[in-house]
């Protein structure tokens, strides 16, 4: 039977952070995907994923991970699906976290369409993090897993903000339609009543990443999209309106801001002109 060698993974891991070129880290993705299917099933040594991941976090991969050919390599996918696999695993959040580090540092440092679009905009990913925002309320104060989505969302709202045209956009509505659930569902309501007292982190994944990515979308092409928001119009203007009346905090209101940009763009016509 094929099993990992953790011992050549330990040593290509030393081998990077002692000399993190362009080659090394060919040598690096290569040797370690070997190993890592030489199997037909993923190990079960999270601890080794851990170490390959925090080794690729460690070193300067900002600049490596430019290479288109890099970007597309097979280790990314498999690292990947262990994120998929493992994303509300309590005991392996430690990992799940450095995955979510990894992959918003290389999403965040290359250029939209690189790759990056093939490799994130995956459907048992996207489904996942929709499932988050519709059990919502089960995660409002797990601050770590919160810090997860957010950075998984940044990807998102990075994608749209840059107006890609991915191959597969309905992926991506799909996701928009489950955070304009949220939106106008009655823990939002709540949230928005307690924006200066929530936790920061739901702060930030509500009121900043989440309004961004539902503004950048491409709604000049989806009638979905625009019932959808006229929906949370309705819900929100209200409630908006009173909170503005009594100004809290500069935080909170600098997301209210972002929040009223969007619903005025659904209100005045002007979804297709950002």
């Amino acid at each position: 039977m094929n099993v990992v060698d953790g011992a050549i993974i330990d040593q290509e891991c030393a081998s990077l952070l002692k000399q993190s070129d362009i080659n090394q880290l060919n040598q690096f993705l290569d040797v370690v995907t070997i190993q890592l299917t030489k199997s037909s099933s993923m190990t079960s040594d999270y601890n080794l994923i851990n170490k390959i991941v925090l080794t690729l976090i460690t070193v300067d991969t900002k600049q490596l991970f430019k290479q288109r050919q890099l970007i597309q390599h097979q280790l990314l996918v498999i690292l990947r699906d262990y994120l998929v696999k493992l994303l509300f695993e309590q005991d392996q959040i430690a990992l799940v976290n450095n995955l979510s580090i990894f992959f918003h540092d290389i999403c965040s440092s290359t250029l939209v369409g690189n790759g990056i679009d093939k490799l994130m905009i995956y459907t048992p990913l996207v489904n996942k993090i929709c499932v988050f925002f519709n059990e919502i309320e089960n995660y409002a104060r797990e601050s770590q897993q919160i810090e997860i989505i957010n950075r998984l969302m940044l990807i998102y709202q990075n994608m749209q903000m840059t107006r890609l045209d991915t191959r597969d956009d309905s992926t991506l509505e799909v996701l928009f339609l489950n955070i304009s659930t949220c939106f106008s569902s009655k823990f939002f309501l709540q949230a928005l009543q307690a924006l200066s007292t929530n936790l920061p982190n739901l702060n930030s994944l509500l009121f900043d990443t989440s309004v961004e990515f539902l503004y950048w979308q491409p709604y000049e092409d989806s009638l979905s999209r625009k019932n959808s928001l006229f929906t949370i119009y309705k819900v929100l203007v209200g409630t908006t309106a009173d909170l503005l009346s009594s100004p809290p905090p500069i935080e909170p209101i600098v997301r209210l801001a972002r929040l009223l940009a969007l619903l005025v763009m659904v209100t005045d016509g002007t979804v297709d002109d950002k």
